[in-house]
């Protein structure tokens, strides 16, 4: 379960960072205050904290295995 928990961490925490840093590139530099609710990008936005900060380390939390090699846990596909 430490493993489990440790994993779940760095998942949750690499993924908070890059959405961070999407958002924040995404709010100074391409889109300005009108654009987001013209564009109605906050519905996107949504979606990607749902997807990328919440399915994605809870999917982490389950699936991880401390006995599984570390090359297979890396794996992005099959």
């Amino acid at each position: 379960m430490k493993f489990r928990l440790k994993a779940f961490g760095a998942h949750l925490l690499g993924s908070t960072l890059a959405l961070t840093l999407v958002l924040g590139a995404l709010d100074y530099g391409w889109y300005h205050f009108p654009g987001w609710h013209l564009t109605d990008a906050v519905h996107v936005v949504v979606v990607m904290i749902g997807v990328d900060v919440v399915i994605g380390p809870l999917i982490t939390l389950i699936i991880a295995n401390a006995r599984k090699p570390r090359r297979e846990l890396a794996r992005t596909s099959p």
